[in-house]
C-alpha cells in the first residue's frame, strides 16, 4: 500500500453508495456488483491493489460490451491498447459535466 492509501480510503468512505441498477464489473475477479456494500469495497481496493485492466476488458469484451468510458484526466489510451476487437471502442470523459 502507498502511503496516501489511509486518505483515499477515508475520501471514498464519506460517498454515500446506493445500490447499482447497472452491474459495475469488478477489476479484479470480474463478479458483478450491484450492492452498495460492494461497491464501496471494490472503491477500497482499487488504491491498495494493482487493478488487472486487460484482463477485465478481455472479460467485458467477451461477454459482447463494446463501448468504453474512462473518468480520468490522464485518457484512455493505455487501456484501449487492452481492446480485443476492432469495434470496440474507448471514450475518456474529463468531468461529469461533459455528459
Amino acid at each position: 500500500a502507498t502511503p496516501d492509501a489511509p486518505y483515499y480510503i477515508k475520501a471514498v468512505e464519506s460517498i454515500s453508495y446506493r445500490d447499482s441498477k447497472v452491474p459495475v464489473i469488478s477489476a479484479y475477479d470480474h463478479r458483478e456488483l450491484t450492492t452498495a456494500e460492494d461497491i464501496l469495497n471494490e472503491q477500497r481496493r482499487n488504491f491498495v491493489n494493482p487493478m488487472r485492466w486487460k484482463n477485465t476488458i478481455e472479460h467485458l469484451e467477451k461477454i459482447g460490451v463494446r463501448n468504453f468510458y474512462d473518468m480520468s484526466t490522464l485518457g484512455a489510451n493505455k487501456k484501449a491498447s487492452s481492446l480485443m476487437f476492432r469495434d470496440s471502442s474507448f471514450k475518456t470523459i474529463k468531468s461529469l459535466r461533459s455528459l
